[in-house]
């Protein structure tokens, strides 16, 4: 069996096609997202006008992002509302925490300040374990930029 007899065996072919998956199957591997890192945010408690369960997203002129939880039922101004803010890459998960205090004013917003994002896409996940309350969407920091987003289940 000369050269020529091996390039046109089954083992070749099949040796081939192993390379060949191979080389594939490094090319479409997903890059790395690099470190995670964790924000802990504490809300600024409002009184506000929306009733609907939502978030307002403003990107601010210094780069900063404001969130403005709306919708928060039965708070005062001793609650407490807190974020967790898990950053991945361009991945974010914003888990929410309230603390309901009975004495006090009527309260029913609550206010974060990321001002730690670059000006990018992120694809940002919003939820509340205890309410079942979640929202998913894609922004891009820039100034000026605002959206509103409603919390399902």
């Amino acid at each position: 069996m000369g050269i020529t007899g091996f390039f046109t065996s089954v083992e070749f072919y099949v040796i081939a096609t192993v390379v060949a998956a191979a080389v594939l199957g490094l090319c479409v591997k997903p890059a790395s997202k690099g470190p995670a890192r964790q924000h802990l945010l504490g809300g600024i408690l409002r009184k506000g006008g929306a009733k609907q369960p939502g978030l307002e997203i403003l990107c601010r002129e210094d780069g900063a992002v404001e969130i403005v939880r709306t919708g928060l039922d039965g708070l005062t101004d001793a609650s407490a509302v807190s974020a967790a803010v898990n950053v991945t890459g361009f991945d974010i998960v914003i888990k929410e925490r309230i603390m309901v205090a009975d004495c006090g004013e009527d309260r029913n917003e609550a206010v974060f300040v990321l001002d730690f994002l670059a000006p990018e896409h992120y694809h940002i996940k919003y939820e509340n374990e205890d309410t079942n309350l979640f929202c998913a969407f894609t922004l891009h920091v820039r100034p000026g930029i605002k959206s509103r987003k409603e919390l399902s289940r």
